[in-house]
């Protein structure tokens, strides 16, 4: 099993120019565009505030890396449409790890690290994806 956890980049400038209702409502539909790009067998969890987790069951770390750059550039391309008629975009940041027989606490620290290292990338590209290492 591998998990990813998907972070929106820069959402707090979103909810702060928007408002909490407009954010809520772009992350339903980002949560959306997600679940259309995963298997049916996946499953897709709103986290935390603007974070995602899914879990790949039956699915190791090449696999996992590429279903996380396919919901990356599915993601750099959505536009998000707002009830002013403004259009919203954002880039996400992955997190991903691949199970081994640990404690379900350890698996998140080290997604959570995965995507900590996703996030410090300072290259402007809309694809940020790290594989966890061992922590």
């Amino acid at each position: 099993m591998s998990l990813l956890i998907v972070d929106v980049d820069r959402f707090s400038s979103t909810n702060q120019h928007y408002g909490y209702r407009e954010g809520d409502q772009y992350l339903r539909s980002l949560g959306t565009l997600l679940q259309l790009n995963i298997r049916d067998h996946d499953l897709l969890c709103r986290y935390a505030g603007d974070r995602f987790v899914i879990m790949l069951p039956v699915t190791g770390s090449t696999l996992a890396a590429l279903l996380a750059q396919q919901l990356s550039s599915a993601c750099q391309y959505f536009s998000y449409k707002t009830t002013s008629g403004e259009t919203i975009n954002h880039t996400i940041s992955i997190g991903i790890v691949t199970a081994r027989h640990e404690t379900a606490e350890h698996l998140m620290m080290r997604a959570h690290h995965a995507l900590l290292k996703a996030k410090e990338n300072p290259a402007p590209v809309a694809v940020r994806v790290v594989t966890g290492a061992l922590v």
